[in-house]
C-alpha cells in the first residue's frame, strides 16, 4: 500500500527533487537515477581507465554484505552493469550475441523471480537476488542486441518511444490513477475496468510524454549542453596556459 500524500507545496516542491514519493510512488526510483547521475563522472573515469569491474564488484559486495535494505545502492548496480558493456571484451560480446544466450537472458529476466515466492514483486519488490540477476541479464540482453544490431530497433516508431520513455515513466502513473477512479466508478465488471484503464492509460499517455518530451526534456538537454559548452570554453584558456 503506498502512502497517502498531500498535495501540499512542500510535498510538491521535495517531489520535484524526487525526494517526496507520496504524491507519485514511482518517484523512488528517480532519486535512484539522480544520484546514479550524480555517480556517471567517476563511472566514465572508470570505463576510460578500463577498471569498472572493479568498481562493480566493489558495488555487488556492497548490496550483498553491507547494507541490508539499501534500494538506490542496489539498484545502482544496474547502471554498473550497463558500464561494463562499454569496453566488453570480443569474448563476451559473441557470447551475449548468440540467440541462445538471448533467449535465455530473456526468459532469466522474466522467470526467475518465479523460483522463490518471497522473491515475488508483491512481496518484495527490492529482494537483492532477483533484482543483481535482472539487472545482469538486461545488460546482457542489451549487449546482444546491439551486438546483432536488430533493425525492427531501429523503425522510427520504436526509437519514438525510446525518446519519450522517460516521460511515459513519469507521467502514467499519475495518469493511470486518475483514470482508476472515474472507470472505476463507471464500469462494474473489474476485469473489464483493467482492460480500459491499460487502454485509456496508453491512449493519454503517449501524446502527455511526448509533449513533455517536447517542451520540457528536449530544452533541458539543450540547455544541459550550453552550460557544458560555456564550462568547457572557459576551461580552455586554463588549459593553454598551463601548457605554454
Amino acid at each position: 500500500m503506498y502512502p497517502q500524500g498531500q498535495l501540499t507545496l512542500k510535498e510538491f516542491a521535495l517531489s520535484l527533487f524526487a525526494l517526496n514519493t507520496s504524491l507519485v510512488p514511482p518517484l523512488w526510483s528517480v532519486r535512484i537515477e539522480l544520484l546514479a547521475a550524480a555517480a556517471m563522472p567517476l563511472v566514465a573515469l572508470c570505463v576510460k581507465r578500463r577498471t569498472e569491474p572493479l568498481l562493480c564488484i566493489f558495488f555487488f559486495v556492497l548490496s550483498l554484505s553491507v547494507f541490508r535494505s539499501s534500494e538506490t545502492l542496489l539498484y545502482i548496480n544496474a547502471f554498473l552493469f550497463g558500464a561494463l558493456m562499454v569496453n566488453a571484451p570480443g569474448w563476451l560480446r559473441s557470447l551475449c550475441g548468440a540467440p541462445p544466450v538471448m533467449a535465455l537472458s530473456l526468459a532469466t529476466l522474466v522467470l526467475f523471480r518465479l523460483a522463490d515466492p518471497a522473491w515475488r514483486f508483491e512481496i518484495d519488490y527490492a529482494a537483492k537476488i532477483p533484482a543483481l540477476v535482472e539487472s545482469a541479464c538486461a545488460a546482457a540482453l542489451v549487449l546482444g542486441l546491439r551486438v546483432r544490431g536488430l533493425e525492427p530497433l531501429r523503425a522510427k516508431w520504436v526509437v519514438w518511444l525510446g525518446d519519450i520513455s522517460f516521460s511515459i515513466f513519469l507521467l502514467h502513473f499519475t495518469i493511470m490513477s486518475a483514470l482508476a477512479i472515474v472507470l472505476g466508478r463507471l464500469i462494474g465488471s473489474p476485469d473489464l475496468a483493467a482492460l480500459a484503464l491499460m487502454a485509456t492509460t496508453l491512449a493519454m499517455t503517449l501524446p502527455a510524454a511526448q509533449l513533455s518530451y517536447r517542451f520540457v526534456e528536449l530544452p533541458g538537454i539543450e540547455l544541459g549542453k550550453a552550460l557544458l559548452n560555456e564550462l568547457r570554453s572557459k576551461r580552455a584558456p586554463l588549459k593553454r596556459a598551463a601548457l605554454s
